[in-house]
């Protein structure tokens, strides 16, 4: 069964083409939105607790295929179903959604970032999340975050900063057993993985990080695996991967205007995980050697380690 938006015949003043109720599934529809009302109309906005997409629906041309910010909401689960084409971010899941499950799902061609999850408690895992304009999955004052075992790629391809995974003022999140590759735009900067803010207990584990070009685009990206914005604390946090370096280096340098890359609580401008700081080998020759970075701060240690 397929759901089409009329533009002409669509009521005025709606904002989805399907609000659901508490204890909705949706089970193998086709929901087209067709970027109706000026691009404006959701696909589906998510009205009530303990929803399902699942069954190999089809959810397509929204502002957001999914928006999970109308109401407080939990119990989401989105499974072995496909959202392709939307005006914004294509899975909006903000701090009124949380407790939201993810499996074997493809999100494709959005408008800005892929997933963004701005609340307590995401599982992503198995699917697919390509071709974002901005970050494949942007997580923003998030809380127990899990991302494992997807795909992504061409992600962060038309936002400067944007990359395949972002995290920003976030706690609690693991990475794990990914694929990699074509993160971020061909500018100077560009990395499979962006820190923002303040970052505490962050894992990553058995990523897997390629540099390729893309669509006929000579130039090879991303040039870094991980990198971050300015003034970012990364605390408590381990990385436990063995990934090639990117186009240039496997973590970017922030010096002159942009001093603070991945900088300890004790010190901000000190460089964090600098490959000429802490010897971490961008030419793969040094497995299993761990790295720690960061200072001691009165009872409180700002540590992040690197085992690669």
């Amino acid at each position: 069964m397929r759901i089409f938006s009329d533009k002409n015949n669509f009521a005025s003043g709606s904002s989805a083409l399907l609000t659901t109720g508490d204890y909705c599934r949706i089970t193998g529809l086709a929901i087209d939105a067709n970027n109706a009302l000026s691009g404006m109309l959701d696909a589906v906005d998510i009205g009530g607790t303990h929803n399902s997409i699942d069954g190999r629906a089809l959810i397509e041309n929204g502002y957001h295929n999914v928006n999970c910010g109308t109401v407080q909401v939990d119990g989401l689960q989105l499974k072995d179903a496909e959202f392709i084409g939307s005006g914004a971010d294509n899975i909006y899941l903000p701090g009124h959604c949380g407790n939201v499950r993810m499996t074997g799902d493809l999100v494709e061609s959005s408008g800005t970032n892929g997933v963004y999850f701005g609340g307590d408690d995401l599982t992503i895992s198995g699917g697919v999340i390509e071709e974002s304009p901005g970050n494949g999955l942007d997580i923003e004052s998030a809380h127990e975050v899990t991302a494992c075992e997807t795909y992504y790629d061409i992600d962060g391809n038309q936002t400067a900063g944007a990359a395949a995974i972002r995290i920003a003022n976030s706690t609690t999140v693991a990475i794990c057993g990914n694929h990699f590759q074509r993160s971020g735009g061909d500018a100077a900067g560009s990395a499979h993985i962006v820190f923002s803010g303040k970052d505490s207990n962050i894992t990553f584990s058995g990523n897997v990080y390629r540099t390729n070009s893309s669509n006929g685009d000579p130039n090879v990206r991303p040039w870094y695996v991980y990198d971050a914005e300015t003034g970012t604390t990364l605390v408590n946090s381990h990385f436990y991967e063995n990934p090639r370096p990117g186009r240039r280096r496997l973590v970017a340098e922030r010096r002159g205007s942009r001093p603070a890359g991945l900088a300890g609580a004790a010190d901000r401008t000190q460089q964090l995980c600098r490959t000429d700081a802490v010897g971490l080998q961008p030419d793969h020759t040094l497995p299993n050697r761990a790295h720690l970075c960061g200072r001691s701060s009165g009872r409180r240690r700002a540590t992040v380690s690197i085992l690669l």
